[in-house]
């Protein structure tokens, strides 16, 4: 599980896209097929972290 990371992000209404704190984007069928139930899961994305930290959201 080294290489998994958990963001931070947004769904967007209007095309169902997700952007991240981070500044990653995927498509409504990225999301799709990326989407893992995380509700407890830890933050682990850096960037995400960083930005949560600077008042982003």
């Amino acid at each position: 599980m080294s290489g998994i990371q958990v963001h931070r992000g947004k769904v967007s209404w209007w095309d169902g896209s997700v952007t991240t704190l981070c500044g990653i984007k995927w498509s409504k069928q990225e999301a799709k097929a990326r989407r893992v139930t995380t509700w407890f899961s830890k933050l682990t994305c850096p960037a995400c972290i960083a930005a949560l930290k600077g008042g982003k959201r």
